[in-house]
């Protein structure tokens, strides 16, 4: 048996879950792929791993900061500076690698983690001459060019990418976006850029009927509204409950509106949705084969959904 490999994954996502659904999807695909792989998810999502993980797959929880602007945090929960929440995620990023002298670190999203609080640890690596590759994964559209740009120059990620990282995998296209020359990532990284496609979870799903009697809905059409974690969801989900007495069949919605929601928030669109016949749910266990049973998607235009959308030929409003 060839030796045991070890994956760690950096994500920081502590708004919504499309970082960590995506850093979980890529986990889970891996170690079906090999079975002598480990991966450890270093995270900072408030309701991590809220995902389900396969064998092989563990997770450390660091404190959670909330970001407030552009390469801007907050303490999340903590009672305490954000200074210090950072001095103590720095110090966790750096022991976990360490101790876990993994053989690839794959960095989501930011290249020196918030704040740059990745950074020492990526230092240590090298500083150890460790032969671990590192690997920054991006999707297709981060943010606006000009304001990503702006905070990775602020940030000195760029310098990071020379210094530290190996390659850059984008998962996208160019033929959809030119994400390595809109973010400026092919000048920091010439001839080590790779679009990789787009990350969709590829799993078994269930059937639609079975979703429909467990939701006790008879052959009517459904539509799924859903928006990722939820916490800005409102706006769009209340429009939704105002529109559709517009429309002139019968229907039933299943309306997902995710853990970040706040009370105040979900509890008036279940008031406004009783009055409709409409289902609101927090989370279901099995999104995808929600999604799959749908006859109709309405959501917010996050990466995952409108991969997952793509994947099951649905008809979206997005």
């Amino acid at each position: 048996m060839s030796k045991a490999a070890r994956i760690l994954m950096y994500s920081q996502d502590s708004y919504g879950l499309g970082h960590l659904r995506r850093a979980t999807n890529l986990a889970n695909a891996l170690v079906s792929e090999r079975t002598n792989l480990s991966v450890l998810l270093v995270v900072d999502s408030p309701v991590a791993p809220f995902f389900d993980l396969q064998e092989r797959i563990d997770f450390v929880k660091l404190p959670t900061v909330v970001k407030v602007g552009a390469g801007v945090f907050r303490p999340g929960s903590l009672l305490t500076s954000y200074g210090l929440v950072k001095a103590m995620r720095s110090t966790v990023n750096r022991e976990v690698l360490a101790r876990f002298h993994p053989d690839l670190v794959l960095v989501d999203h930011m290249p020196g983690g918030a704040n740059r609080d990745l950074v020492p640890a990526l230092r240590l690596i090298r500083s150890l001459d460790y032969p671990t590759r590192v690997v920054l994964g991006v999707r297709d559209i981060i943010d606006d060019p000009a304001v990503t740009c702006g905070v990775w120059q602020r940030e000195g990620f760029y310098d990071t990418l020379k210094r530290y990282y190996d390659s850059v995998l984008i998962y996208g296209s160019p033929d959809v976006f030119p994400t390595a020359a809109k973010y400026e990532i092919d000048q920091a990284m010439p001839g080590n850029v790779r679009y990789c496609g787009y990350v969709c979870n590829m799993d078994a799903v269930k059937d639609a009927q079975h979703v429909r009697d467990k939701l006790e809905i008879g052959d009517e059409p459904i539509i799924v509204v859903m928006a990722g974690g939820g916490a800005d969801a409102f706006r769009l989900m209340e429009t939704y409950l105002k529109a559709l007495p517009l429309v002139n069949i019968r229907t039933t919605t299943v309306m997902v509106t995710g853990p970040f929601m706040p009370e105040e928030q979900r509890r008036s669109l279940r008031d406004r949705a009783k009055e409709l016949g409409v289902q609101v749910r927090t989370s279901v266990s099995d999104s995808m084969s929600h999604l799959n049973a749908a006859d109709l998607v309405v959501s917010m235009a996050g990466y995952n959904t409108v991969s997952e959308i793509l994947r099951f030929r649905k008809r979206a409003i997005l």
